[in-house]
């Protein structure tokens, strides 16, 4: 008989806290995934461009890449999605390392991003 090998941990969420706040990055099921990689991908180009515009785009699509990524925990011990105005107040190195657990979630922790159409090969 061969032993089962239990990949349960796989499809946990990742919690952590931020001015005792908690936050969860939870599952991400491929519908998500793809939106999410999407707003990656435009972070990496908005990113690549100096113009004051861009910035502004660049930091617009990091707030929505959050908000599709993460949940915040109420009073009531449930999380809850959280809007891209809700990042305008999080410093960009914590705005960093966040999306890199959500790299991780999704099994991409080098923070590679997936292209959009991978899927189709």
């Amino acid at each position: 008989m061969s032993d089962v090998i239990d990949l349960s941990d796989l499809v946990k969420a990742v919690k952590f806290k931020f001015n005792d706040e908690e936050f969860e990055i939870p599952p991400i099921p491929d519908d998500k995934l793809k939106e999410i990689m999407a707003i990656a991908n435009m972070i990496t180009k908005s990113g690549e461009n100096e113009e004051d515009k861009d910035n502004d785009l660049f930091i617009e699509h990091h707030n929505k890449f959050l908000s599709l990524s993460v949940q915040r925990k109420d009073d009531q011990n449930t999380y809850h999605k959280m809007e891209p105005d809700a990042f305008k107040s999080w410093p960009l190195k914590l705005k960093n390392k966040v999306m890199e657990l959500v790299f991780e979630q999704v099994g991409t922790s080098t923070g590679d991003t997936i292209p959009v159409d991978s899927e189709k090969n």
